[in-house]
């Protein structure tokens, strides 16, 4: 799986700065996601998956969960079968 050169800079700005530019995880949240399940970056992870969720609608609510289970999104998952369930 490769990533684009954004996605790879965002990674690093969030391991040496601790933050991820919002502009950059609004425009590649799901490329962020699989760059730190890939790399094993929990709290990006978690970061991006917040962000996602706050998106969940009825039109992308399956694909968002296939997503998360790609990903091991555990904080993902259960909120996107919440909304599927409700």
């Amino acid at each position: 799986m490769d990533f684009t050169d954004d996605v790879v800079e965002g990674m690093l700005e969030y391991i040496y700065k601790g933050e991820q530019s919002y502009l950059l995880l609004d425009k590649r949240v799901v490329d962020l996601l699989r760059i730190a399940e890939k790399y094993d970056l929990p709290d990006l992870k978690e970061d991006c998956e917040l962000k996602i969720a706050e998106h969940v609608n009825k039109d992308n609510a399956l694909e968002i969960l296939m997503m998360a289970n790609m990903n091991n999104g555990n904080y993902l998952k259960p909120r996107v079968m919440d909304y599927i369930n409700a």
